[in-house]
């Protein structure tokens, strides 16, 4: 594969990881990992932090298939601000080591052994796992989320957007215990019950600021308290985010 498709990867998941937590409590950053597994001709990554997880995928036919592991999230950053991007990349792996073959340069890091966090990595489940939907405008809900977030605290431990899902439309809205709330409208492509979804706003702020997609889809279930989010049309990267359950 090309160091251009690994990068986009790390892009599309790193960010997902508990970076905040472990500053906050004066942990190693060497301790962030991230997750890497190579089956069946596609290299997959994912990053998590409990409440939100985003996993990507692509091809990779050039180097042999290897179990799931845990790499520091600091290697794979600093790979990611590496320039050429057209040269060629693979990965092996030695024991607890790994590997990572960039054109003429290895950069081995040690990394730990680790099953897969179960949650589906297939977007053809999805439909049967997430049967209801909707979709929007991705812009058209970046600004919603700006306007409605002058009544949000982001700096809170948990800082909380509100989602009403209705038949051709989705309001955004926030409030301030100190000054008031802030609500916006827009379109959006839906047909069932109304809905409404409660998510930590930076996590969510953060995954629209990820997509590279003109519309958003968001699949969800009733009964299940975590939605995916995918680019519109699907991708090879999508991200699972955790509702927070209303008082």
């Amino acid at each position: 594969m090309k160091l251009k498709d690994f990068k986009e990867m790390i892009n599309q998941t790193v960010f997902c990881a508990p970076i905040e937590t472990f500053v906050r409590r004066s942990l190693h950053r060497e301790m962030l990992k991230v997750y890497l597994e190579k089956s069946g001709g596609k290299l997959i990554m994912a990053a998590t932090n409990n409440r939100r997880m985003g996993l990507a995928s692509r091809v990779a036919e050039d180097f042999p298939d290897f179990q799931g592991l845990l790499v520091p999230a600091e290697v794979l950053q600093k790979i990611a601000k590496r320039k050429r991007d057209t040269v060629p990349l693979s990965i092996s792996v030695y024991g607890n080591d790994v590997v990572f073959h960039i054109g003429s340069t290895c950069v081995l890091t040690a990394a730990l052994p680790e099953k897969f966090i179960q949650f589906p990595r297939n977007p053809e489940e999805f439909p049967q796992i997430f049967p209801l939907s909707f979709t929007a405008d991705r812009s058209a809900l970046v600004e919603a989320f700006g306007a409605v977030s002058i009544m949000l605290d982001l700096q809170h431990w948990l800082p909380k957007i509100y989602l009403d899902i209705l038949p051709g439309t989705l309001v955004l809205h926030a409030g301030n215990d100190n000054y008031g709330s802030a609500e916006h409208e827009i379109p959006c492509d839906y047909s069932g019950e109304k809905t409404e979804m409660i998510f930590h706003a930076r996590f969510f702020s953060e995954i629209l600021e990820h997509i590279d997609a003109e519309r958003i889809k968001i699949r969800f279930d009733a009964q299940n308290a975590t939605v995916v989010i995918l680019p519109e049309p699907e991708r090879d990267y999508h991200y699972f985010l955790g509702q927070i359950r209303r008082n």
